[in-house]
Parts: structure tokens; C-alpha cells; sequence
């Protein structure tokens, strides 16, 4: 296997010790050219670069079998929750008016089918005197998009979430917009309700 250049080894450590940094920024401060900073794909999409980074994953004891399968375990990761039932009452007592009427109250069973028809399952219901706890297993929804999002990512059919480049640009939202337009000097222009302008 061929070694890459010197400054393309520097761009690599660059971008694997300084998380959150772009491509863009790591040729930068492997002092590569302005036309290559622009375009970092001419570096890091070259076989003897990726072959290098494979190599430093391997050196590291990250191998990309064992990453694919962590992927695929958070895929399909499920989490234990939890949910509050009244409690189930066989006998009313007559002065109660709480507006049920026998027939209406979710028994244990009711419980087990709603959650299974969410592909949910009920590991235990502990009855007290004011609720029913039920506990279930059901899709870890957070591990399971973040996974994907990688999945996304490595196939390359994510939008980057930063823009390369040397130019860097300000995102602002309107609550803030008011306010720097203020501290600026700038007027503000406000409109009247109900006219079109």
C-alpha cells in the first residue's frame, strides 16, 4: 500500500483529534491550498487516504465490522417504560360518582392488548391503591434515528450538516434578528396588522 503525503496524514489526525471540525478546516491546517480547502473531497475521497484512515481505525481498535454491528444492535435497540393506569375496581360503592359505569374500566388484559397492537410489551403491571404501574418494553426511538441518521450518512445520502469552506456564516433566528438589528442601529420596520405591504 502506498503512504499518502505528509500534509494528507496531517489533514487526516487533524480531522480525528479536533471533533466538530470540517474537512475543509483540517486541510487548512495541514496548510493545503485554498482551491483544495474548497474542494476537500480531492483528499479525503482518495483511495490511499481512506485506505490510511482504515488503518488508523485498525490501529485504534476500531474495526468497521464491529462499528456496523454496534449499528445495527442500536437499529433495533429497545427501552423499558413505564405508564400509569387507574386502578381496576370490582366492586363500586354506590355513593361514588365518578360518572364510569361497570364495563368502562381497562382491565389487565385491555392493557396487554392496547401495547401489544403498538408492538409494545408489558413485562409486569404492580397494582396500587391509586394506580396501576405498567412497564413495557417498546422501540427506542432515539438510539433507533440516530443510528439511521448514521446509516444515512455513511451512504452518503445525508445533506452535510456544514457547509465547507473558509467563509463561515451566521445562522440567526427572528426572536434574535430583533434584538442585533437593534444593538446595530438599524431601524426596524414594523407593519400593521391586517395591511398587506
Amino acid at each position: 500500500m502506498k503512504d499518502p503525503s505528509e500534509k494528507a496524514k496531517d489533514a487526516v489526525h487533524n480531522l480525528l483529534e479536533n471533533r466538530g471540525i470540517t474537512k475543509g478546516e483540517a486541510l487548512e491546517k495541514a496548510n493545503y491550498s485554498d482551491s483544495i480547502i474548497k474542494n476537500p473531497h480531492q483528499v479525503f475521497n482518495n483511495p490511499v487516504v481512506q485506505e490510511y484512515v482504515l488503518k488508523l481505525m485498525k490501529e485504534m481498535g476500531l474495526h468497521p465490522k464491529k462499528a456496523i454491528g454496534k449499528l445495527k444492535r442500536r437499529m433495533n435497540s429497545r427501552r423499558l417504560d413505564h405508564m400509569t393506569f387507574p386502578p381496576f375496581r370490582e366492586k363500586r360503592k354506590e355513593e361514588e360518582n365518578t360518572g364510569e359505569h361497570r364495563g368502562e374500566q381497562l382491565t389487565d388484559d385491555d392493557i396487554r392488548l392496547m401495547l401489544t397492537e403498538v408492538n409494545c410489551v408489558v413485562r409486569r403491571i404492580v397494582h396500587g391503591d391509586m394506580a396501576r404501574h405498567v412497564y413495557f418494553w417498546t422501540e427506542n426511538d432515539k438510539a433507533q434515528l440516530i443510528a439511521l441518521e448514521q446509516v444515512w450518512k455513511l451512504l452518503g445520502m445525508y445533506a452535510p450538516t456544514r457547509v465547507e469552506g473558509r467563509h463561515s456564516v451566521k445562522v440567526s433566528f427572528f426572536s434574535d434578528l430583533r434584538r442585533r438589528t437593534k444593538d446595530d442601529g438599524l431601524p426596524i420596520l414594523v407593519q400593521e396588522p391586517g395591511k398587506d405591504g
